[in-house]
């Protein structure tokens, strides 16, 4: 976040892309202009020896300091979190641009399906 503190939204998961049938619901989620949303798999975060809660707390530590180019910060979550590569690993970095937020745009909310 602009103020340097990093938080986890608090969404619910669902099941594994591509593993078969699924439905997913969607959120809308407000972020402040300089805001970075981070998405990322789990294999991120948790390795064998070390639990998830633990690696969310290292990503969150790392996310707080100052960025001035994503690809960079990418580079360095992947190469200090993912050093072991036990899993799939995927980090995607977004900024928020500065200036008016663009009116919301909904869609129909009553109904998830299969993707």
């Amino acid at each position: 976040m602009p103020n340097g503190a990093a938080r986890v939204l608090g969404l619910s998961g669902g099941q594994s892309l591509g593993v078969g049938p699924a439905s997913y619901g969607q959120a809308c989620v407000k972020l402040a202009p300089g805001t970075i949303l981070a998405l990322y798999t789990d294999g991120l975060a948790e390795t064998r020896i070390r639990p998830f809660e633990q690696g969310i707390r290292l990503l969150r530590s790392a996310l707080t300091r100052q960025h001035q180019h994503l690809d960079a910060t990418c580079e360095h979550l992947i190469t200090s979190l993912a050093e072991h590569r036990e899993d799939d690993v995927t980090a995607v970095l977004a900024r928020i641009p500065p200036g008016p937020a663009p009116p919301p745009r909904y869609r129909q909310a009553d109904r998830t399906g299969p993707w």
